[in-house]
């Protein structure tokens, strides 16, 4: 019997979203878009180009690393100035924490435990998920006031 058929014939398991999540992914595109206009900009006032990458370990721990562009440099981190140590921390994201998915919602939560932003830790950060194909879209969840939200496109590594 052909392997799609036994498939089909046995009623293949869809999987959760929560297993369509797991593992690595690499970021493709990250955009900030204003709720009023839908007009796409740079994401977070950060220029391009970006690399990034999180991951969801089925453990329910997760990372996420983003970098902006950034001068390159010889120098070791306490050969830089300060100057030079505040520009290239200001192109880096990222944190680490546990997650949980909530499958009605289609939604995936981070509980931040440690952030290179120091406002971040101890946060619930809310994400809306779409998976298509060997792609995930992540888009946050904003208060009602708020004038923009990004939206981040990464593709299974």
């Amino acid at each position: 019997m052909p392997a799609a058929f036994a498939a089909q014939s046995l009623g293949a398991k869809t999987l959760s979203l929560r297993d369509r999540l797991l593992g690595s992914w690499k970021l493709l595109e990250p955009v900030t878009i204003d709720k009023a206009t839908g007009a796409r900009s740079v994401w977070d006032n950060r220029p391009g180009p970006y690399s990034g990458m999180i991951a969801y370990i089925p453990n329910g721990t997760m990372c996420v690393h983003i970098g902006s562009a950034r001068a390159v440099t010889t120098k070791g981190w306490d050969e830089l100035s300060s100057a030079e140590r505040l520009a290239a921390a200001d192109t880096w994201y990222g944190y680490f924490g546990r997650f949980e998915v909530d499958e009605a919602k289609q939604q995936v939560r981070h509980f931040v435990t440690g952030s290179l932003q120091p406002d971040e830790i101890g946060r619930t950060l809310v994400r809306n998920v779409k998976i298509a194909g060997n792609l995930v879209t992540l888009t946050t969840e904003t208060a009602p006031d708020a004038k923009s939200y990004n939206q981040l496109t990464w593709e299974r590594i």
